[in-house]
């Protein structure tokens, strides 16, 4: 079941509250920029689930998805969690591709 939960959205960051006992997948985009994790997502990543990023949304879309548990992370491909993910770049393929 998706849930959307209450929400206080700034330019620069939305405020939420985890219902108890779910698993929270945290979509968001970073428009132009690229698809990366940035200090703010990892202050507030610090809990049980998924974090997602797109970036790019208007040229070349990209995504990043990482497993988030209490304060650490691992990145994952987005084929992990997604079926299918449209016309986005998988920033996790880039990355790997790079360290090759």
């Amino acid at each position: 079941m998706v849930r959307v939960p209450p929400q206080q959205a700034h330019a620069t960051r939305i405020r939420y509250a985890v219902p108890h006992g779910t698993i929270l997948v945290d979509v968001h985009s970073h428009h132009a920029m690229p698809a990366y994790f940035s200090s703010t997502d990892d202050q507030d990543d610090t809990g049980l689930g998924v974090s997602v990023v797109i970036g790019h949304v208007h040229t070349v879309p990209e995504i990043a998805v990482r497993l988030c548990c209490y304060g650490a992370w691992q990145r994952i491909p987005a084929s992990s969690i997604f079926d299918g993910f449209g016309p986005f770049r998988d920033t996790y393929e880039v990355l790997d591709a790079a360290h090759d």
